[in-house]
């Protein structure tokens, strides 16, 4: 975990969590590695107000949605939305890439019931990113 942090939400992460603008919000900047290899930065946006006890060593612990469900708040449901686009150069510093690596910029917006309890975004290296789809017809 690169940082924990309690902000004020900027209208686009307000507009993603359904909230208003300047609501306190939990700001989580983390790091996903296998095997020392660092394969994406990720930004997660929590209301203040889902789960006001939240804190950093649990996540560490036991993860954010185990923290949660600790919490008494349930992640029940997940849309991801994702593209191609290319590492910028904060994000390549932190993943030690070079800027203007492809990368897949993933969203997803996660719900208790109806209420989202996180907007987070990814940006996960292209050479690690896997996409599988299972359909039955």
């Amino acid at each position: 975990m690169l940082s924990f942090s309690v902000e004020k939400a900027d209208n686009i992460t307000a507009e993603q969590l359904s909230i208003t603008a300047g609501e306190k919000i939990f700001r989580i900047l983390r790091l996903r590695s296998v095997d020392n290899t660092i394969y994406a930065v990720e930004t997660s946006f929590i209301p203040l107000r889902i789960c006001p006890s939240l804190m950093k060593k649990d996540i560490i612990e036991k993860g954010l949605y185990n923290s949660m469900r600790g919490l008494g708040v349930n992640p029940q449901r997940i849309i991801e939305r994702f593209r191609a686009a290319a590492l910028r150069s904060q994000e390549a510093k932190q993943m030690r890439l070079r800027a203007g690596q492809p990368i897949i910029h993933l969203e997803r917006t996660t719900f208790d019931g109806s209420t989202i309890i996180e907007y987070c975004v990814s940006l996960v290296r292209g050479d690690f990113f896997i996409y599988t789809v299972e359909m039955k017809m």
